[in-house]
């Protein structure tokens, strides 16, 4: 299959549409990465950092040896002791919210595998409208969401406006490195807009409810009933998924990966890599020819070490290429067509390649293509 990546098994791609196939992969691929992140995040008990010591020392204030950790956490406010309190409640929400969210992008993907198109869309709805504003909310205001989650969360924390969501997104784009990359109205449109029509909420309401009448777009025909006479084996039911989904994905990882270097600082070479080749597998998948500014810059710095090793000429970093070399570690030479290892993350953690902030150039280069890719119809 021509745009296989290789990320995934043939088997898991055959029933996707060949122009999709290497997106599906990208989805995939930063699904597993954040995933990679969480699991490492629980398995070294992060959010527990401290927790023994306030347990001992309420204890001992108390006397009480039948702890409830609610009566710990309670006490400890009191005190004013913020920090560890705040610790706690932050990191397992947001362990908690990040896993879920993981989970059901993932039985989404697998569904969009089998061209099960309404549970696939109706999956993707809580996640997105959901789980991702409130992981965004903790990691830029976690002192705000916490106030809200210590009342009547079902009063608190529901029905947010449109204002509020739009607030939450903003805020968490200003915090990350790669801000420049991201608008909070577009990202709000791809996921809530009833107006726009290859954004994800006309196929995702369509999914979820046999009759939808809000917007022209959402409403169920005549003679009528949402998603049951849809034909599975019709291709336009991928487009919306993949004009939106990657670049919510994308943005779902560096928010994931900000909040995490937020609770502990992450190790630099990881975090680093991570940004890098969420970002130039972007670039390579969705932006045209020159204006892949991050792997031309990339490719001039490693250009020493682009000789192939079986048939020594240089090896030009064309899409194809750059792909595998960003998700993979492979290098495939134009000339001779072998395969190498190319060790990627090694290279970027000895050559010190940082994320830049505020680049004017990426900013025009991005939203433009972004925008010209939910507009084409």
């Amino acid at each position: 299959m021509k745009n296989h990546i290789g990320y995934l098994d043939y088997e898991n791609i055959k029933n996707i549409p060949e122009y999709y196939v290497a997106s599906h992969e990208y989805i995939f691929f930063l699904h597993d990465q954040c995933a990679k992140i969480l699991v490492e995040f629980q398995k070294n008990n992060i959010s527990e950092i401290g927790l023994d010591y306030l347990l001992e020392r309420y204890q001992e204030h108390t006397g009480d040896t039948s702890v409830d950790i609610i009566d710990v956490l309670d006490f400890y406010k009191k005190l004013n002791l913020d920090a560890p309190y705040f610790h706690y409640l932050t990191s397992n929400l947001l362990s908690g919210l990040i896993s879920d969210l993981l989970h059901f992008i993932y039985e989404s993907l697998k569904c969009f595998e089998k061209r099960k198109f309404s549970v696939a869309y109706s999956l993707l709805r809580k996640p997105l409208k959901e789980n991702l504003i409130f992981i965004c909310w903790l990691f830029n205001n976690y002192e705000d969401f916490i106030e809200l989650f210590e009342k009547e969360t079902y009063k608190s924390l529901n029905n947010l406006r449109e204002n509020k969501i739009k607030q939450i997104l903003k805020e968490s784009i200003d915090k990350l490195p790669s801000s420049e990359m991201f608008d909070f109205e577009l990202l709000y449109d791809m996921i809530f807009s009833k107006q726009l029509a290859t954004g994800l909420e006309t196929p995702c309401q369509r999914a979820t409810h046999l009759i939808t009448s809000k917007g022209e777009f959402l409403k169920t025909k005549e003679r009528s009933i949402n998603s049951i006479f849809d034909n599975p084996f019709n291709d336009s039911h991928y487009d919306s998924m993949h004009i939106c989904l990657p670049y919510i994905m994308l943005f779902t990882t560096h928010v994931i990966l900000e909040a995490f270097n937020k609770l502990i600082k992450l190790n630099n070479n990881t975090y680093q890599h991570l940004l890098l080749i969420s970002i130039t597998s972007y670039e390579n998948l969705y932006i045209d020819g020159r204006q892949r500014f991050l792997t031309r810059s990339l490719t001039k710095q490693f250009k020493p070490l682009l000789n192939c090793i079986h048939c020594e000429k240089l090896i030009r970093i064309k899409k194809e290429n750059a792909l595998r070399m960003f998700m993979l570690d492979h290098l495939i030479c134009n000339n001779c067509h072998q395969l190498s290892e190319f060790p990627f993350y090694w290279l970027v953690a000895q050559n010190k390649i940082f994320i830049s902030e505020n680049n004017s150039q990426a900013e025009n280069i991005w939203k433009n293509t972004i925008l010209s890719r939910i507009f084409k119809e």
